[in-house]
């Protein structure tokens, strides 16, 4: 491998930095952080994720960059298709790593920390501390520091009020153009669903109610996620129903309304 006199990153050089996130959203809101200090430090970066052209992404990799931040499915395409290494990673950052075992991707997740030298710096965070994200740490880290931000007792923020109310299947979607009525003032709400299919379905609903409503998900193209979020954030569309692709990490601010329209699996 080859690097500038500078100590600069080269055409076909690895990353130094990898962060590996959950979601696009996720790991795209991280690169806008990364991206604030490019300038200055001549650091480059790129994000890597599915439901996106290769294309631009594998040029990225090839011109040469400091830090990915991925998701680990495309990264795994990269690696196998050799368009990126990870030989020079000394850095990783695991972001919401009990969300990534959440989303089935322990076994990527072990795959490309396979690659990475085992004299590495590690960075793992996590929101929960389930006994699978104990395990992984164990693996993953080495003389690991424990940080605890708060409290391990898991709970609501005592300024958030909770109403619950129970109801059939059949009065939900009126109870939700009720509530809709009582408290629409143009504040953001969040509306979370269990399916995409039913998410898209009340979405289309409430439209045809009047209301103005954006549904985002997974099976949704990125263009698509941004055009949702960035309406959200102008207040243009300030319903918007979401699976948990939007449960964690997305930085929506001013949601004043948060709807569980399906009960929480967790």
């Amino acid at each position: 491998m080859s690097t500038g006199s500078n100590g600069i990153t080269v055409k076909g050089d690895g990353p130094i930095v990898l962060v590996l996130a959950p979601t696009r959203e996720l790991g795209v809101q991280i690169q806008q952080e990364a991206t604030k200090f490019d300038a200055s430090s001549k650091i480059k970066n790129t994000c890597i994720y599915g439901g996106a052209p290769k294309g631009p992404q594998v040029r990225d990799l090839q011109k040469g960059v400091e830090i990915i931040i991925a998701t680990p499915g495309r990264l795994i395409d990269m690696l196998e298709s050799h368009h990126t290494n990870l030989r020079r990673v000394t850095y990783l950052v695991l972001d919401e790593a009990d969300r990534m075992l959440d989303m089935g991707f322990e076994p990527q997740m072990k795959k490309i920390v396979s690659q990475i030298r085992p004299d590495r710096q590690t960075l793992y965070w996590s929101a929960t501390q389930p006994k699978e994200v104990e395990q992984l740490a164990r693996q993953f880290l080495y003389n690991p520091y424990k940080v605890v931000i708060g409290s391990q007792d898991l709970k609501a923020k005592h300024s958030i009020q909770q109403h619950v109310d129970i109801v059939t299947e059949n009065q939900k979607y009126n109870k939700l153009v009720k509530l809709l009525d009582d408290i629409m003032d143009g504040s953001r709400i969040l509306i979370f669903m269990d399916m995409k299919k039913g998410c898209d379905q009340i979405t289309r609903q409430l439209r045809m109610d009047g209301w103005p409503a954006l549904s985002i998900h997974g099976d949704k193209s990125q263009a698509e996620r941004d055009w949702v979020l960035s309406e959200s954030k102008a207040g243009k569309s300030p319903i918007m129903t979401a699976t948990d692709v939007a449960a964690r990490g997305l930085d929506v601010k001013d949601v004043k309304y948060v709807i569980n329209y399906d009960f929480p699996g967790s």
